[in-house]
């Protein structure tokens, strides 16, 4: 029962963040989560607002909130060339101008 109320907690947070929850799973193994009664561990993976992809350990119960540690960065943005990135500015210009 505690592990539903982990998931929608852990989704509420990440959604908070404005960040996207690709993966959770439980990970009762993970460094930090001995000797803690009634918490429990989970390995994420998420993307943040700019799209770079994560990995990180998150600690969470029924009485606390969610804590990550352990980031690290899985995917990051590939860097665009400044003419790609203006000619992707004047395209999201347009589409919204034409909106």
């Amino acid at each position: 029962m505690a592990g539903s109320f982990d998931e929608e907690r852990i989704e509420n947070y990440f959604k908070h963040k404005g960040f996207e929850l690709v993966e959770r799973s439980w990970a009762p193994f993970t460094s930090g989560g001995y000797g803690e009664k009634d918490t429990r561990n989970y390995q994420v993976i998420y993307r943040d607002r700019e799209r770079r992809l994560h990995r990180a350990q998150v600690k969470t119960s029924l009485w606390s909130r969610v804590y990550l540690s352990n980031i690290e960065i899985v995917e990051p943005i590939p860097a665009l060339s400044v003419e790609t990135e203006i000619a992707q500015l004047q395209r999201d210009l347009t589409s919204l101008e034409n909106s």
